[in-house]
């Protein structure tokens, strides 16, 4: 018998809320059902334009709202764990719903092992077509790194578990002080949170069982902010873990290629400035260097 919360983070998500409040009252009705614990539900509102929690008290009572101080994007998420009382917390986007089933095969890993911090579910398109989730392992070449996602139909290490969809265990999460606010507003948290883990021996597990359908970017604008927020967060975690001589060295000669030849060079620069620039704000957060399993090595 396991208790677990699923926390839903919302903002000006009225037209994502029913099917995932839906899917997600039928999950914690297998789960409940199958004797395998109780489940609460609770959505956490980043506040935002509309009056989400309304409709979630109108339509979905039995659901918890809770509203976060601010928008702070995930790092809301570091406000509210601290007072939870479940041993295992599951972080959803709002803009997925998930199998009815999804729920035992994300949390069973914990149980199993106890060195499991994190579990990240498999996400397929919105019409179950394709797969936009799943294992993530770490590649590189001359210096440059990137992460490549390998799909697998057993549970298996990743590099990560995806923040849209993942599990965690709340004392280890508490433990690793949450999310790391360099990475404000979003983009490359999840990744760092999970290397963190890794660094104290904590596996993060891909779980293919676990299924959600995700309607990719509907929760976030598409534009040049995104791709600045994703390529800015990509900057920090090498710069971050991917500390070695040889790999600052190849970087560098990375990113010149990319302002002599790429036509995004302008924005390509203005990153890498601002990523050096966290580090120098940032000063006391340590670089780590990073020893990973031979696994999460390229090629998966």
């Amino acid at each position: 018998m396991t208790d677990v919360c699923v926390v839903v983070l919302n903002w000006n998500g009225q037209s994502h809320l029913p099917l995932l409040v839906e899917s997600l009252q039928l999950a914690k009705a297998t789960y409940e059902q199958q004797g395998f614990g109780s489940c609460r539900l609770i959505v956490l509102d980043n506040p935002g334009p509309t009056d989400d929690l309304a409709w979630i008290q109108l339509h979905a009572p039995a659901v918890e709202c809770r509203r976060a101080p601010a928008n702070d994007f995930l790092y809301s998420y570091n406000w509210l764990l601290p007072q939870l009382s479940e041993p295992y917390v599951v972080l959803l986007n709002n803009d997925l719903r998930v199998d009815h089933q999804f729920l035992h095969p994300l949390i069973q890993p914990f149980l199993a092992q106890p060195q499991v911090f994190a579990t990240s579910a498999r996400s397929l398109s919105w019409d179950g077509q394709s797969e936009n989730g799943a294992a993530f392992c770490v590649n590189g070449r001359r210096g440059w790194n990137w992460w490549q996602m390998e799909s697998s139909d057993t549970i298996t290490p990743t590099l990560f578990a995806v923040g849209g969809y993942m599990a965690v265990d709340r004392a280890k999460f508490l433990a690793l002080g949450g999310f790391d606010p360099l990475f404000f507003p979003a983009y490359g948290e999840d990744i760092d949170l999970c290397l963190r883990a890794w660094e104290r021996g904590w596996q993060s597990l891909y779980v293919p069982d676990s299924v959600v359908y995700h309607r990719q970017g509907s929760s976030w604008e598409i534009g040049d902010r995104r791709d600045r927020l994703f390529r800015l967060g990509h900057l920090l975690i090498l710069e971050r873990y991917f500390t070695s001589p040889g790999q600052r060295a190849g970087r560098t000669l990375h990113l010149l290629r990319q302002l002599l030849h790429a036509p995004s060079a302008l924005a390509v620069l203005r990153c890498w400035i601002e990523a050096r620039l966290r580090w120098w704000r940032y000063r006391g957060r340590r670089r780590i260097p990073l020893c990973l399993p031979p696994m999460l090595l390229g090629p998966c």
